[in-house]
């Protein structure tokens, strides 16, 4: 009887260390499962610290943008402004080369008048009242050829101003493209 107990005793410690073995595995097992859940915790926490960088970046990307589109409106306003400018230039520079052209003419018109003047002083048929007032009227074109020439030349310098202006408008136009 002792000897069965003896016999029962040992399978019962056998049972114990089959027991203890197991036990010891899965603590083992249990404490792997515990340092990765540790590390998926870790890789967790960074990867959801990259995100709220990334939401910042995108936020701050976002905030940059609005900005620039409110740049970039101004822009287009200040290109609105400077192309009707440049069509109110334009319309200028028509209008005071049909002037020059008027002025021409009437240049033109004095010259001829000025020839047939010429013309009559040569021909000394008249009488001297007669070439009196052609002497008159010879001064008075002459004048107004100097009236006429004085604006020619205030005509052309507009233009030249106009033009000038034109360019540096169209210029400025050009950058203000470039940089949108």
């Amino acid at each position: 009887e002792v000897l069965s107990l003896k016999d029962q005793l040992l399978a019962q410690a056998e049972k114990l260390s089959l027991v203890t073995t197991k036990l010891t595995a899965s603590v083992s097992e249990k404490n792997d499962l515990s340092d990765r859940n540790e590390h998926l915790v870790e890789e967790a926490v960074e990867k959801q610290n990259a995100l709220i960088e990334q939401t910042k970046t995108i936020e701050t990307l976002e905030k940059e943008k609005a900005t620039l589109l409110i740049k970039i409106e101004a822009v287009e306003s200040m290109c609105n402004t400077h192309a009707k400018e440049i069509d109110r230039l334009l319309l200028e520079i028509e209008r005071l080369k049909r002037e020059e052209m008027s002025t021409e003419k009437k240049l033109q018109e004095l010259i001829s008048d000025k020839v047939r003047l010429e013309t009559v002083e040569k021909a000394k048929n008249e009488t001297g009242r007669q070439l009196n007032t052609l002497k008159d009227e010879y001064q008075r074109l002459l004048k107004e050829k100097d009236v006429l020439q004085k604006l020619v030349q205030e005509s052309s310098k507009r233009m030249d101003g106009a033009e000038s202006i034109s360019a540096e408008a169209k210029n400025e136009l050009e950058i203000t493209r470039r940089n949108a």
